[in-house]
């Protein structure tokens, strides 16, 4: 999340989610590119999400999404909010995303808002009460890879599940790719070139 151009602490994140089946990731895990593309180690996190909304879910129709994330022994609370006038569909997402500690994995809708992340989940959810709507348990591959004509990507390969009241769904391998200040274009083109053996868009979450 961190691997993108920065106004104050918002994160502007320009993402393609790829679903992949096992074969899709056998062949991706084995492609060549990766070698060769590699800046830095990969590295392997495991994630704990919980997804928050109102009963009639008035955030996600807002198009906000707000997020409690335990990452190893720490936690994080992220809000995201679709960009102003980005492009998106067929598994481009485009977020403006800020991110700040939440100690003790307790959601804080308070305090400085100088972003306007709290007023904006405050007029979205009308006063109704925020509620746990979902976690996603994801063990996620990092990699870094060097974009042709310059720039860095971030590729992660997410596999996992959902968890929604009782009941529990695989969550589908994917990438979530991060942008440098890279062209869409650039960036489409290096995940044309891990992914031809793949693959179908994938839902946002």
């Amino acid at each position: 999340m961190q691997h993108c151009p920065r106004e104050r602490d918002q994160v502007i994140e320009t993402e393609l989610k790829i679903s992949l089946d096992e074969f899709g990731e056998a062949a991706l895990a084995a492609h060549a590119a990766l070698e060769r593309m590699r800046v830095r180690p990969r590295r392997t996190e495991d994630l704990v999400s919980t997804y928050f909304d109102t009963p009639d879910q008035s955030l996600a129709k807002a198009g906000i999404a707000l997020r409690l994330r335990k990452i190893g022994r720490r936690w994080v609370q992220t809000v995201k909010r679709g960009a102003p006038g980005a492009a998106k569909g067929h598994g481009l997402f485009s977020h403006v995303e800020v991110e700040f500690p939440a100690p003790g994995g307790k959601l804080a809708l308070d305090g400085p808002d100088d972003q306007g992340v709290f007023a904006a989940v405050a007029e979205a959810s009308g006063g109704a009460e925020l509620a746990p709507l979902f976690e996603t348990r994801v063990r996620r591959i990092v990699e870094h890879l060097a974009a042709p004509g310059g720039g860095e990507v971030e590729l992660a390969i997410d596999r996992g599940e959902i968890v929604a009241g009782q009941e529990n769904a695989p969550r589908h391998r994917g990438m979530a790719n991060p942008i440098r200040p890279t062209t869409r274009r650039l960036r489409v083109r290096v995940s044309r070139r891990l992914t031809a053996a793949c693959e179908q868009p994938a839902a946002e979450i």
